[in-house]
C-alpha cells in the first residue's frame, strides 16, 4: 500500500514539474516575442533617426550651397559692373586719344602751312582773295584698291583720272563735293577739286570732307584726318 502511495506521489510530482516546465516554456516564448517586437521597433526607430539625420544634413548643405551660389552671383554682378565701367572708361580714353591725335595733326599741318606762308612768294607778292568755307575734315587717299576699291582696276594706260576727267596729281588734286576746278587753300597750300568722294562718305560728313590725293598708300595713311579751315580762292 505504501508503495502505491509512493508511486502516486512521484507521478503527481512529475506531472507538476511537467506543468511548470510548460509554463516556463510559454513564458520564455512570450519573452522572445516581446524581445523580437522591441528589436524591430528599435530597428525602425534607427532607420527613422537615420533618415531624419540625412534629411537634416541635406537641408544644411543645400542651404549652404544656396548661400554660396548667391554670393557667387553677387560677385559676378559686381565684376560685370566693374567690367562695364572699365569698358566705358576705355572708350572715353580712346575718344580722348583720337581727339588729341586729331589736334596734333591739325597743329602739325597748321605749322607746316605757316612755314609755307613764311617762304617768299615767287612771281606774285599779293595773296589771293579767299573766302572761308568753314571747318572740314581733311583726309587722304591714293590710287590703291584699299582707297579706291573697284575703281583701282580702271586705270587706262596706268594713269589715274578723277571724276572731272583729268589726270590726278599728288599735292594738287583733291576729292570734294565742290564744283570741279574750284581752287581751295588748306593750311596755306593751294589745291584743285578734280575728284569726288564716295556718296556714303559725303553723307557721313555732311559734305564737309576733302580728300587729298597722294601717289602711295603710306603717305596717305600717315596724313591722318585733322579738322582744318578751308578757303576758296576767288
Amino acid at each position: 500500500m505504501r508503495t502505491v502511495d509512493h508511486a502516486n506521489t512521484a507521478r503527481t510530482a512529475v506531472i507538476g514539474d511537467s506543468i511548470q516546465i510548460k509554463e516556463h516554456m510559454a513564458l520564455i516564448k512570450d519573452i522572445d516575442c516581446e524581445v523580437f517586437i522591441v528589436s524591430n521597433k528599435l530597428l525602425v526607430l534607427k532607420y527613422i533617426v537615420t533618415v531624419i539625420l540625412l534629411a537634416a544634413l541635406f537641408t544644411f548643405f543645400a542651404t549652404e550651397m544656396e548661400k554660396d551660389m548667391q554670393m557667387l552671383n553677387e560677385q559676378n554682378a559686381r565684376l560685370t559692373d566693374e567690367m562695364d565701367t572699365l569698358r566705358q572708361q576705355n572708350r572715353i580714353h580712346e575718344n580722348q586719344i583720337d581727339d588729341l591725335s586729331a589736334q596734333i595733326e591739325s597743329l602739325r599741318h597748321e605749322l607746316a602751312g605757316k612755314q609755307d606762308k613764311a617762304k617768299p612768294n615767287k612771281g606774285n607778292d599779293r595773296d589771293p582773295e579767299m573766302t572761308s568755307l568753314g571747318i572740314y575734315t581733311i583726309t587722304a587717299y591714293c590710287p590703291c584698291p584699299k582707297c579706291c576699291g573697284k575703281w583701282a582696276d580702271k586705270r587706262p594706260g596706268g594713269k589715274v583720272y578723277g571724276a572731272a576727267g583729268v589726270e590726278l596729281e599728288a599735292g594738287v588734286s583733291v576729292a570734294a563735293w565742290l564744283p570741279f576746278d574750284t581752287e581751295i587753300i588748306i593750311s596755306g597750300r593751294r589745291y584743285v577739286v578734280q575728284d569726288r568722294t564716295a556718296e556714303w562718305i559725303r553723307k557721313r560728313y555732311n559734305g564737309l570732307i576733302i580728300d587729298l590725293y597722294f601717289d602711295n598708300h603710306e603717305e596717305a595713311r600717315s596724313w591722318g584726318n585733322p579738322k582744318m579751315e578751308v578757303f576758296a580762292v576767288r
